[in-house]
């Protein structure tokens, strides 16, 4: 991506229903994948659908003010709950922050309270880590590969688990290397239990973000960085220090060809 193609970016404002209905070909967006999101427009105007299942486990980076709570709160999460039960998608959300989320603080969606400690959070990737060796067991036992073939088979005792870390900066660095192993375990196997992850930060540097989790992450959504070197931490090159508004973002992802691309947001709730 060059120069001029960040220049032109802008923000045009979607309404959330508009973009649920409308997959990028024009169909009814509900024939599509349980796991896809529409994060926002393209360069061409059209919706821009990521798939957890195609492009598992996103890295979401930006400074303060630039949209990265706003999508995970006002896409990722609502989106995934109005194509599934509670019985199809279960949710864990990571953030010290208080109050965040307060919207789903009280949701059937939610596996357990919001998580706001580094210990909490160990226990919690403990969870995580015997669940998906038990559901290994499981697709073992049934001769399947995957939990979408595990469904298909008539089983639905495996949903669908994104897990959601915010602020992971807020976390404390000496903290968080207590799970810091349990989180690249998840990161490297989960994908074929249905065991999702999002993660997202302020600063995505090392010290934050280690080198071998960041590699784990298929997907990378880069809002605006304060600079050049943020942004090469962030995405592996230049750019995200250039978007103007609040919102934009740029993505590389499977669906992208793991090309950078500038993406308009979703809508303009809280932005």
């Amino acid at each position: 991506m060059n120069d001029s193609e960040l220049d032109k970016s802008r923000t045009e404002l979607v309404a959330s229903g508009e973009m649920l209905d409308c997959a990028p070909n024009g169909t009814n967006y509900d024939g599509s994948p349980a796991t896809a999101v529409p994060v926002g427009l393209g360069s061409d105007g059209e919706v821009m659908v990521v798939d957890f299942f195609k492009s598992p486990h996103w890295l979401v980076s930006g400074m303060p003010g630039s949209g990265k709570t706003t999508f995970l709160a006002n896409t990722i999460i609502p989106t995934l709950i109005s194509k599934n039960t509670s019985d199809e998608l279960r949710l864990i959300i990571v953030d010290p922050q208080s109050d965040t989320y307060p919207e789903i603080r009280d949701s059937q969606y939610l596996l357990r309270p919001i998580i706001r400690s580094a210990e909490d959070c160990k226990d919690t990737f403990n969870w995580l880590v015997d669940e998906m060796e038990r559901r290994y067991e499981k697709l073992v036992q049934q001769r399947v590969i995957n939990v979408n073939q595990y469904k298909q088979a008539g089983h639905n005792d495996m949903p669908h688990t994104l897990v959601i870390i915010d602020n992971l900066e807020q976390l404390g660095m000496s903290k968080k290397k207590i799970f810091e192993d349990q989180a690249i375990r998840i990161l490297q196997k989960s994908k074929a239990v249905g065991i999702f992850m999002v993660v997202a930060t302020r600063r995505p540097s090392v010290d934050v973000v280690s080198g071998l989790m960041k590699a784990n992450f298929a997907t990378r959504i880069s809002f605006k960085h304060k600079d050049q070197i943020d942004s090469r931490v962030a995405l592996d090159q230049t750019g995200a220090e250039k978007l103007e508004k609040p919102g934009n973002f740029i993505i590389k992802c499977v669906e992208t060809d793991l090309k950078p691309v500038v993406v308009r947001p979703l809508s303009s709730i809280d932005l």
